[in-house]
């Protein structure tokens, strides 16, 4: 347990008594030992705190300009930690930001919170501790973090926020920089070393021949048997990312009705799980949770950047219904993509100058880089098919039904639930024999009908060469 002791000897106490230099003026100190944060009437001396990370302790060293008494208050306030707070960098901050507004000091104060804002922001986006993204929420030991404040005479249960059995976490991932946001609140860093690895990891080409292939595909003047990542870039969306960790606490709902029900389900692996667990962060296998791949053109990479993805805008003529499509293999998505002319192309001004700004990642300037997104999928209960009748509503071979109304913008209903919910994705496997409907003969697809469900975390450009 940590704790912040004032310089002078509390009586009977002998071990609170720390060496005193110097700082400018503070007219009362807070005091926190064994947990318990007391509050002395004014103080004349001068205070200062020191943070000693490694013991997981904090100490208030207090410096006298001729001489001070403590004289302690009979407010006490409680403090509890649980479940490991404390042991991050991160927490000590809050905890020693919390002090200086105790001391009323406003030069401290705003100094503190210009060096410490990005975890402060931490702390004001995260409801439960960072660390719970890491753990398995089907733990009876889920990840809690909790305060609560009494009096010395009646002390109240701590207020414990948790991670259920049933809930994932909803807080920002640990991994992101928390640096300022511009205003548009969303901001793209430059990804490198290990993390840009494995995004290369994913974008192999299996099947060169079948590049540029494609009832989709633009005709290009240069032949190519390979594509190559050139950068890439995380994103960070304060906005987006709510909605998605919602949207994947509702799936985990539906998914925990599944499981008592004993409901079968066909699973499914992706191409990309391999590399994916290099990945910083994790995927809940509860909700099926993947890395999957979707291609555009320049001139909407700022739509899905600033929006997201959305079913809203969906084609009704989408071959397997209004929803968004994904791929587990670049050839697949590179047919979707469209060249970027080059630095100057007039309508795209804006977009260069926020993916290439100085100290970046950088543009070469030629008519060689293509887009697309790597991004979180909640797959949740797939409905598989080989392909589709000639109405496009049913399985081919099952009969079953596919969607739930004739637009095609919501999947059948997932048998034996109650209250009733829909399929959360549809994966088109390869069909291998004749077929008279809708199917696929060399690239699976995935399609999601719920914007939501989907979270673009990296903007990736790449060459075919």
């Amino acid at each position: 347990m940590s704790g912040f002791v004032p310089c002078d000897a509390i009586e009977g106490d002998p071990d609170c008594c720390l060496s005193c230099l110097h700082l400018q003026s503070c007219r009362r100190q807070a005091c926190m030992r064994q947990g318990r944060w007391q509050n002395p009437n004014l103080w004349s001396c001068q205070e200062r705190w020191v943070r000693f990370s490694d013991t997981r302790n904090a100490y208030l060293e207090v410096a006298h300009e001729d001489s001070c008494e403590f004289q302690p208050s009979t407010t006490v306030t409680t403090v509890t930690t649980v479940a490991g707070f404390g042991s991050r960098p991160e927490d000590w901050f809050v905890i020693t930001g919390l002090s200086l507004f105790a001391c009323c000091d406003l030069v401290l104060c705003v100094w503190y919170a210009i060096l410490c804002m990005k975890w402060l922001r931490l702390r004001s986006h995260a409801h439960v501790h960072p660390e719970a993204s890491s753990t398995n929420p089907n733990s009876p030991e889920s990840s809690k973090i909790g305060t609560s404040t009494a009096s010395a005479s009646a002390p109240t249960a701590a207020s414990v926020i948790q991670v259920g059995r049933n809930k994932l976490p909803t807080c920002m991932p640990e991994y992101w920089s928390y640096l300022p946001v511009p205003e548009q609140g969303w901001a793209l860093h430059p990804v490198a070393g290990d993390e840009l690895r494995t995004i290369r990891r994913m974008f192999v080409v299996r099947q060169p021949d079948e590049l540029g292939k494609g009832r989709d595909a633009m005709t290009y003047d240069q032949t190519y048997s390979n594509l190559v990542v050139h950068c890439a870039w995380r994103i960070e969306h304060e906005s987006l990312w709510p909605k998605y960790a919602a949207e994947r606490n509702d799936v985990m709902r539906n998914m925990c009705q599944i499981r008592k029900n004993q409901l079968a389900l066909d699973s499914w692996d992706s191409r990309l799980d391999d590399a994916s667990q290099s990945m910083p962060g994790e995927l809940f296998d509860e909700v099926g949770e993947k890395y999957l791949l979707h291609g555009t053109s320049p001139e909407r990479l700022l739509d899905i950047l600033h929006q997201g993805f959305t079913e809203k805008l969906s084609s009704l003529k989408g071959i397997f219904g209004a929803g968004n499509y994904l791929a587990e293999d670049p050839e697949k998505i590179d047919q979707y993509t469209r060249p970027d002319p080059g630095l100057g192309t007039p309508g795209l001004e804006e977009l260069h100058s926020r993916l290439y700004r100085a100290g970046g990642n950088h543009h070469p300037d030629d008519d060689n880089i293509f887009y697309c997104f790597l991004v979180r999928a909640t797959c949740g209960a797939c409905l598989q098919t080989t392909g589709l009748d000639k109405k496009r509503l049913q399985d081919e071979i099952t009969g079953k039904e596919v969607f739930l109304t004739a637009d095609r913008r919501e999947l059948a209903r997932v048998p034996g639930t109650s209250p009733s919910f829909s399929y959360h994705s549809l994966l088109v496997n390869l069909c291998t024999g004749k077929t008279y409907g809708a199917a696929v003969a060399r690239f699976r697809e995935i399609v999601i009908f719920e914007g939501n469900r989907i979270y673009p975390e990296y903007l990736v450009a790449y060459r075919r060469v």
